[in-house]
């Protein structure tokens, strides 16, 4: 009997590993099907978005920029037009934002690959950020137009408000007092 009891042992053992180790199959195979389930989720949440959100690559150079992907690349432009140009993007509408950003992509992809592409997309726009001033116009551009009164007649004398500071700025001598 004692043979007996000690296969049995064996056998109960065997038993309960091999219903254990299915066990474990099936919590696999079920953990493995959730996650697949989640992903197709996730993948259809990330469809959903519009061509002009989700944008990553504001923080990156232009090499990392070039290197993602379109959808990413055309809601980051997206993003810093908004941000850079407000007025236009504001005036656009959804197609003139999408036209000019899918110029931006292009734009910054011929920058340099190592400088940032919020600095190339303000480059592209004709923006400076580095907070200098701008340079000064040379002579042929210091030549003002006539200014104007809210009449649309031609001001006195070029006595308008600002001509006095903007022809000092462009070099222009002041004009001399009235007597």
């Amino acid at each position: 009997m004692g043979f007996l009891s000690t296969t049995e042992g064996k056998v109960a053992s065997v038993a309960l590993i091999l219903v254990v180790g299915i066990g474990a199959v099936t919590v696999a195979v079920e953990y493995q099907r959730r996650e697949a389930q989640n992903a197709k989720q996730v993948e259809q949440v990330i469809d959903q978005r519009g061509w002009s959100d989700g944008g990553t690559l504001h923080q990156t150079t232009v090499q990392k920029f070039k290197a993602g992907e379109a959808r990413d690349q055309l809601a980051t432009a997206s993003d810093l037009l908004r941000s850079l140009d407000t007025d236009f993007a504001a005036s656009a509408g959804d197609a003139g934002l999408k036209k000019a950003a899918q110029r931006l992509v292009k734009c910054i992809g011929d920058a340099d690959p190592a400088s940032k592409t919020l600095d190339a997309a303000a480059s592209c726009r004709g923006i400076d950020l580095s907070g200098a001033p701008a340079p000064a116009p040379k002579d042929s551009e210091s030549v003002a137009a006539p200014e104007t009164t809210p009449e649309g007649g031609d001001a006195p004398g070029g006595d308008a408000p600002d001509s006095k500071a903007s022809d000092a700025e462009a070099g222009a001598p002041a004009p001399a007092p009235a007597k």
